[in-house]
Formats: C-alpha cells, structure tokens, sequence
C-alpha cells in the first residue's frame, strides 16, 4: 500500500513525465534527510532507502517503505517540501495538515497492531480505523486501476477484526515466519547435502545440533563460573568518552578575549588542524570570566560519549564533534531541568561539547551554582571539580517534552541565540536522545522539527483513540 501512496506523491508533484525539475527537487531534498537521519543518536527508526528516490516505491523492502513514509512526513513539514506538494494539494483539495494527520496515523497504527493492547481499546479504535482509511482515500489520490479498491486496503479495514480474534498483530503476521526462516532454513541450509529427498531431515538435525551446543556452552559457563555480567557504575564516565583534547584558554582581556590553544590526542587531527567548537569555546570562557576568573586554565574535552537514557534500553552514543565521519557532527538530546517554581522540565538542546577541568581552583558550575562557592573560598580551598559537563545550545521554549511530542508525533521549536542559550550542564542531565531534522528551504536558520521515536508511535494512536472518545462523549452530551 505504501507503493501506491508514493505513486500517488508523485503525481501530486507532476502528472507522468510532467514536472521532472521538481520530482528530481523533492528526492534530493529526501536523500538530506535519510542523510540526516544516519547522523543521529537516536536511531529507533525503521529502515530507509534512497536506491530509486522516495517517489519511487518499488524496488525496497516494506520495512524501508515504512522508513521512507517516515521521511516523507519530515518533508512534508519542511518549507521546502511544502513548496513542492503545495500546488497538487490546492488541485486535489487537500488540506496541509490533513496530509500529515494521515501519515501520523499510519505510521502510529503500524506500531500500536503490533503493540499489547487492551481489548476494549481495539473495539473502540474501528472509529479511528475508518478515519484513517478516509484519510488515505482523500490524502493520497489514486486514479490508476480500480483506485483504492484494493486488497491491502480490505486488509486494513478488516485488522481489527483479526486482532479481536487472535490478539496482536505479530500472532498472525508474517514477518516472523520470514525472519525465523534465515536461522532454521537458511543457515543450517549451508551444512546440508541439498538433495531435495533429505533436505528437510538434514535442516533438522543441523537445527537440533545447534541447540544441543548451544544448551552445552550455557551449561559449562556455569561450571565454570564464567556467568558473570557486567555491571555498568553511574559514576564512572572515563570509559565511555572518546576523542580526548586539551583546550588552554590563556589570559584573557575584561571583554574575554584570549588565545585559546587545542591539542589533540590524536595526532593525525593536529596534523590536519581540526578546531574545537566555537560555541563551546565561548560558552567556557564566559563562565569563568562572569564568575571573576580571566586567568590561565585547561579543559579536558571530549568528542563523544556513551550514556544510558530514559526510555532506551541500552547505552547512546552521543557526538559533539567539528569533524566525524567526514563533516560536523552535533547531536540533539533531551535536557532536564529544574525551573524557577522547582519543578522538573525537559527541553531539547543541541550538544556542543563535552569537557571536565583540569585544574583546580577554577570557578565551575557545581562548586559556583550547586555548592554557592565564591571565588576567592574555591581559590583559599584549592578545590576541584572532577564533573563530566556539557555544553548545549538549547531551545527557546523551555517546556517542550514527551508528552507534547507523544501528542503532537512532530515538533517544531527554535535553537536561541547563542548569547543567551548556551548553557554548561552536568551530563547526567542528558536524558534521552532525540531525532531532529531542520527546516530546509526556510528561512529561519535556527528552525529545528523533533520526531518521535518508533518505540512510542504505537502511544500516538492510543492518544488519538482516547481523543475521538471524548469528541463522542462531548457530542453526546451536547445532544443530550
């Protein structure tokens, strides 16, 4: 189905060969964003592809066409995607924000059929279900064949039903099948005779022979006492940073002008004269300089760094770097913070840089904010600072969390000017990853559309059921 509603994009562009300036606009503008997509530390997205171009469904997997469908949804938030589609949606009479109501809705039911449901939540998505097959008739145009009279669409009206008889989607779906099939046929193929007459015996007894060594292994580890695990230590953060740097800021004027010098442990990126972040360097010296500090002093920085987060369930590796993998590399993350009534807020940010001081006697933002530490008590204490800090570039408005991104699927938001938005925070403060993408073609350079990640879309369709219950019930009651 995915297939047919690429075709029907592209025709929303130009009919046939009409238009090929902009069809040809519309995928290079999709490859920046699967490009941005690869450069991210959130990475709890499904598979995309730029083989023949997002107008082009043919060709890739149906988990790639769902990435892709993904994509097209970030496009179609950008100015520059909405240029481009603009004058097929005033043609077919399609509403801007319907367009990508529709495509929240099917990327957040692909997920939530194959999520835990409860059973009363299933009967009371049919409502929803209908909306949503309304919205890709409406949405996504098809004039070729019978239209949308098709079987994948009699499909889709009819999951419910299955999924009231059999439960979740993944009982009965066949991706299972399909992935099970490489480790019980395919592998074990390779170890067999291939004659059709003992074909299926061998798979067998190879399958049965893998899961005797595999029970034996388990069992002599633990004879051994070779079941240990690894337990990871909150406190300990030297492990998980890499691409270590030495910044000395010299002396500097009242206005915090001074020479900042970057030695690299690497020595390769000396060679070729790889700098540190601007921001980051700035973001530093103001610190020291507005706490009283214009001496001599060096950082320890760091390029990148593994944290465990919230809702993921292993570590994320988390860049900050002038130079990775051939260009710049700054990831996004979600920050947690406490505001002026005490309460806890999240915002998102842009990670700068990570670095932790060297030397003692040095105003820094635990012993100055945390501990309310004067200069001259950090300097007549010889005190120092071991905290892992990072400098973020965060957004203008303060209040934008999971709740609001679970509601809204995408968020716009503003990175502030780096007078007044830059910030040295501990790292513990990075809470999750975030996927980010910035408005092409716009333009406001500081534009930035937040995602949700796969692992709550199933969330969204959920709100949206809970949404057109309480419509009915206002209804009623108005009726009433």
């Amino acid at each position: 189905m995915y297939k047919y509603q690429f075709e029907s994009t592209k025709d929303l562009i130009g009919k046939k060969d009409s238009r090929q300036k902009q069809k040809n606009e519309f995928n290079a503008l999709h490859q920046h964003l699967v490009l941005d997509g690869s450069r991210q530390s959130e990475r709890d997205f499904p598979r995309t592809s730029t083989r023949t171009g997002v107008l082009d469904g043919t060709k890739m997997s149906a988990t790639e066409r769902l990435g892709n469908l993904m994509v097209l949804l970030c496009l179609a938030h950008t100015t520059q995607g909405i240029a481009l589609l603009r004058r097929g949606w005033q043609k077919n009479n399609i509403g801007h924000q319907d367009f990508r109501d529709c495509i929240k809705l099917q990327l957040a039911y692909e997920k939530w059929v194959n999520d835990s449901n409860e059973i009363q939540d299933v009967k009371d998505s049919v409502p929803l279900v209908e909306e949503m097959i309304v919205a890709i008739q409406q949405c996504f145009p098809r004039f070729s064949g019978n239209g949308w009279c098709i079987p994948k669409m009699h499909s889709l009206a009819n999951m419910t039903h299955y999924m009231l008889k059999f439960g979740s989607a993944k009982n009965f779906t066949g991706q299972v099948g399909e992935r099970v099939l490489k480790s019980v046929v395919k592998d074990v193929a390779q170890q067999t005779q291939r004659r059709a007459k003992v074909f299926a015996e061998q798979c067998a007894l190879r399958h049965y022979e893998n899961m005797v060594f595999a029970h034996a292994d388990d069992n002599m580890r633990y004879q051994l006492d070779l079941n240990w695990e690894r337990i990871r230590n909150d406190d300990t953060t030297d492990d998980r940073v890499h691409g270590k740097y030495t910044m000395t800021f010299h002396e500097c004027n009242a206005h915090g002008k001074g020479k900042i010098d970057v030695n690299w442990e690497d020595k390769a990126r000396d060679r070729i004269g790889i700098r540190a972040n601007n921001k980051m360097a700035f973001a530093i010296r103001e610190f020291a300089k507005d706490n009283g500090y214009r001496g001599q002093f060096s950082v320890s920085g760091y390029t990148s760094i593994k944290l465990e987060t919230t809702h993921a369930d292993g570590s994320r590796l988390f860049h900050a770097s002038e130079f990775c993998h051939g260009d710049a590399w700054y990831d996004y993350a979600m920050i947690k913070f406490v505001d002026d009534n005490d309460c806890l807020q999240q915002s998102p940010a842009q990670l700068v840089g990570f670095f932790r001081y060297d030397m003692p006697r040095i105003p820094t933002p635990k012993l100055t904010k945390d501990e309310g530490l004067s200069l001259e008590e950090i300097e007549d204490n010889n005190l120092q600072d071991d905290t892992l800090y990072a400098v973020i570039h965060s957004s203008t408005n303060p209040y934008i969390d999971w709740d609001r991104i679970q509601t809204d699927f995408v968020v716009p938001f503003h990175l502030g000017s780096v007078k007044d938005h830059l910030y040295i925070v501990d790292v513990k403060t990075i809470c999750d990853a975030l996927y980010v993408f910035k408005d092409y073609g716009g333009n406001d350079s500081t534009k930035r559309f937040c995602v949700l990640p796969y692992r709550h879309w199933g969330k969204y369709f959920s709100y949206r059921i809970y949404e057109e219950e309480e419509s009915e019930e206002d209804d009623d009651s108005e009726d009433d």
